[in-house]
């Protein structure tokens, strides 16, 4: 029953402000998460299944920091090793040449001297993380 008092159209402006701000509180918690759904009680099922896929995001996440790093003392490992090859190259270059008649041998010496501490700085130097591939300690027990 209407009343003379009643004003409808202030009653359905009113159910109107409602309805939007009970959408705008749900759009603001999807904005704020980022997720259409974002606790249990919004779809408890996609809830499960966006929390399961979540947590292996971060799995995955961590996998590629971890071979990321792997990738990194590798690359560091290889770059130490191809120096190396090129100063055994240039060192059996120099132990040909010795093999010559008429050559200064003790300028030759010098050279290979030089090469090998620069082989032995170069692997010393090759490590990454304290790892060194290329550098084998071997502990003797006796």
């Amino acid at each position: 029953m209407a009343s003379i008092l009643t004003n409808n159209g202030a009653i359905t402006a009113l159910q109107t402000l409602r309805t939007i701000n009970q959408n705008l509180a749900t759009t603001q918690g999807e904005v704020a998460t980022g997720k259409r759904v974002a606790t249990a009680k919004d779809n408890a099922a996609f809830f499960a299944i966006s929390s399961v896929m979540q947590s292996d995001v971060n799995g995955f996440k961590a996998i590629s920091d971890t071979l990321a790093l792997g990738d990194a003392t590798v690359a560091v490992a290889r770059s130490g090793a191809e120096t190396v090859t090129g100063l055994l190259n240039d060192l059996k270059g120099r132990v040909v040449a010795a093999q010559e008649a008429n050559v200064d041998r003790t300028k030759i010496q010098a050279d290979a001297v030089e090469l090998r501490n620069s082989t032995i700085a170069t692997v010393d130097a090759s490590q990454f993380n304290g790892l060194n591939f290329l550098k084998n300690v071997v502990n003797d027990p006796t």
